[in-house]
């Protein structure tokens, strides 16, 4: 199953958390040079989106800090806590919320099998130089309850506060909330918002989770859940194990696998690697998935699987629980039921029901993945949302969509709502705006305080991109506060939704990548020419171009297939295509090299320059290269290729598309890294697709009103033809009956 959205709701003047997704938005595209300097850190460390879903859009805080945090996780032993910890940090920019009363809200997960013997919220803020420190609190809420409140120090400038969670509040997904009130000391009776009451929570806050871990028991489903937790993966616990000779066939049982991962992991940048049995960095990782025919199996394992069971093309899972190491071995005789195989451990859903210890799978069991249609219907929440104060309210949804599907003309929000009766209608009012940009308000009325309704077309020159965040704002002024003594609100039903009318990008730039390798939600008939014999550098560079992509696959039922020999002309021309390795590695290369935009010399042992960046010889020896280009066998499939002078320059070039938001920051359809962490991106294609514009009989079948236009027209055009020919016609006769006298 595709990972779900963990829908939530906030209710906050400004979101504590920017979610990566929209800082990774692709920036328009643009012809020639592009020339930017990225500092190593930033090329390695930054933060993906969460993956694409169609189930409810979340809030915009609601990117939670589980899946757009940046985790840490390590071992605390001997510390009389937990024998380790987990930090979920915020990654938000330094935002100021404004106003006599501020309120934000954020998101952070327990998995289930940590026994959490200590939770700390820091919180890092600073408040208004102004302010009373007697009028002024914050107050903290985990889960709907109040549990700490404090006054902020007397200190000026950034300040960090640590808070003791309550254990016996924590849930498996958990809501926390700061709220209170800054007041200026200037201020007195009845205070007003100004510019001066304001909080800023800043970048670093986070909570911290000291916990012991609980083993698994003699389940596939219990291995499942460790192997994919946000601790295991950020810690580099988990692995997809393959023989040191690995075939093709188990290389894509391990990618379908290793892709329906991805699908579901929460964490930032952490992957799961597909590795050699033959890696010894690798084969002792605590979690591990091994994936083998039985004849390639190592003897260990071997002796776990009944031969016997294996007959007939059935595969077997079982799960081997050691104390050291938890391993899931994949095992059948043939290439299809291994292949089917990996299929099953794709699907979350299937693993998360499997209460045995074995599993066998035979051509009959169904294992494709679920899909869950939309149809560009996107619930806001799935509960409704109250808003409560006087004065100005907030609500941030965050709604994730298809990067590869782009907004058209009729989309919309649907908002339905309802609000106290007890405010002064002649000035309150909502508005709702579309990634910061207002499109369109509606005054309040007592007459519908009990049920109102908004309908808000969103412009079509509206760029949402793969995210969308929707802000819903109320203004709930009172005519006189201090008399009246019921607190307004308002409430946000949970009917309410966006529509998006959506289209396919079908341009190839990386501004729209991996779109052209992904189809109806699945694996767009994708065949992998792999290096003549693969090698860790490999090994790594293809883990990381398969984690991005299975982000994007919501169901397994595509075809992926991998290619040690050289693939013939007739065989590229009918798949989209994916080339890793050096040229003297992969000699598909070799044979592409006039067709690349970056290309190397005769030796095939560096890149040369081009019209678009110089290259000195020895720096050619050393950058990778990612390259997305029309398929030279077929230009209406696409060919990315991921190519350096080394193995260890490929897996570097790989470094740009291993997750959401390094594939998010590309354009164009070259990119270029060195080891210095320096990248340059390029476009070189003047057309970027070759899609068939619409025909004129469909463009008028499309637009009725042209059809209308078009139907008058011919009317008015026969008119005048009958109107012109009885013209002729009277005069004819006329100049006969003259003749005639």
């Amino acid at each position: 199953m595709k990972k779900i959205i963990r829908a939530a709701v906030v209710a906050s003047s400004l979101i504590l958390m920017t979610p990566a997704i929209a800082a990774a938005a692709p920036v328009s595209n643009q012809q020639g040079l592009v020339n930017q300097q990225i500092e190593p850190a930033q090329v390695k460390d930054a933060q993906p989106q969460d993956k694409i879903n169609n189930q409810p859009a979340q809030s915009a805080n609601a990117a939670s800090s589980s899946s757009q945090a940046s985790d840490q996780h390590s071992s605390n032993q001997g510390n009389g806590q937990g024998s380790q910890t987990y930090t979920q940090q915020f990654q938000n920019t330094n935002t100021t919320l404004s106003g006599k009363s501020v309120r934000s809200t954020t998101y952070f997960n327990k998995i289930d099998y940590w026994d959490v013997k200590k939770a700390t919220f820091n919180l890092t803020y600073a408040t208004t130089q102004l302010r009373n420190d007697q009028a002024s609190n914050i107050t903290v809420s985990l889960n709907g309850v109040k549990f700490y409140s404090f006054k902020p120090s007397n200190n000026d400038g950034q300040q960090t506060i640590s808070i003791d969670l309550p254990l016996n509040l924590l849930q498996s997904s958990n809501v926390l909330t700061i709220q209170g009130q800054i007041i200026d000391q200037n201020q007195s009776g009845d205070p007003e918002s100004t510019p001066a009451n304001w909080l800023t929570i800043y970048n670093g806050s986070n909570v911290n989770l000291s916990y012991d871990v609980k083993q698994p028991d003699n389940q596939i489903s219990a291995f499942y859940s460790h192997f994919t937790g946000n601790d295991t993966v950020s810690n580099h616990q988990s692995v997809i194990l393959v023989p040191a000779k690995a075939s093709n066939d188990e290389l894509a049982a391990a990618t379908y696998a290793l892709t329906g991962v991805s699908r579901v992991l929460t964490t930032n940048d952490a992957k799961v690697n597909i590795s050699s049995l033959a890696d010894s960095s690798m084969n002792n990782q605590p979690y591990q998935i091994v994936i083998a025919k039985y004849d390639q199996l190592p003897q260990e394992y071997r002796k776990a699987v009944n031969a016997s069971d294996l007959q007939n093309g059935k595969a077997i899972l079982k799960f081997v629980n050691g104390k050291d190491k938890k391993v899931l071995v994949v095992t059948a005789k043939n290439a299809l039921s291994l292949i089917q195989a990996g299929k099953y451990i794709s699907n979350e859903e299937l693993m998360k029901q499997t209460t045995a210890d074995s599993k066998t799978i035979d051509s009959d069991t169904e294992v494709f993945s679920s899909q869950m249609q939309n149809n560009g219907d996107y619930p806001l929440a799935t509960d409704g949302t109250k808003l409560t104060g006087s004065g100005h309210q907030e609500q941030v949804f965050f709604i994730n969509l298809p990067r590869h599907q782009n907004n058209s003309k009729g989309s919309y929000i649907n908002l339905n709502f309802k609000y106290t009766d007890n405010i002064d209608f002649k000035t309150s009012l909502v508005t709702v705006y579309v990634n910061g940009k207002p499109i369109g308000s509606k005054r309040l009325t007592a007459a519908k305080a009990n049920g109102d309704h908004l309908k808000v077309n969103i412009p079509n020159n509206t760029n949402l991109s793969s995210a969308c965040t929707v802000r819903v704002a109320f203004d709930l002024n009172m005519k006189n506060d201090h008399v009246n003594g019921q607190t307004p609100w308002a409430y946000i039903e949970n009917d309410s939704n966006a529509y998006i009318n959506s289209t396919d990008k079908m341009d190839l730039l990386f501004n729209n990548y991996p779109s052209c390798f992904i189809k109806d939600s699945t694996f767009n008939n994708i065949a992998v020419q792999l290096p003549r014999k693969m090698n860790q550098d490999y090994y790594q560079a293809l883990s990381n171009i398969f984690n991005l992509i299975g982000c994007y696959a919501e169901t397994n039922v595509g075809n992926i297939t991998f290619h040690s020999g050289e693939m013939a002309d007739s065989e590229l021309a009918n798949h989209n295509v994916i080339v890793l390795g050096t040229p003297k590695d992969t000699s598909l290369i070799q044979k592409w090299n006039s067709k690349l935009f970056f290309k190397f010399n005769k030796h095939f042992n560096r890149f040369v320059s081009n019209e678009k960046m110089s290259i000195e010889s020895d720096y050619g020896k050393q950058i990778g290269v990612v390259q997305l280009l029309f398929n030279p066998e077929n230009k209406d499939k696409a060919a990315l290729v991921v190519s350096g002078a080394t193995p260890k320059d490929v897996e570097l070039a790989s470094t740009q598309i291993d997750t959401q938001a390094h594939a998010g920051s590309l354009k164009g359809d070259a990119a270029v890294i060195d080891q210095n962490g320096q990248q340059f991106m390029y476009r070189f294609k003047k057309k970027v697709n070759n899609q068939q514009g619409p025909s004129i009989y469909k463009r008028i079948k499309s637009n009725p009103t042209f059809m209308t236009y078009m139907i008058i027209g011919s009317l008015a055009l026969i008119l005048i033809a009958v109107i012109v020919f009885l013209f002729i016609r009277k005069n004819f006769r006329r100049e006969e009956q003259a003749n005639h006298e």
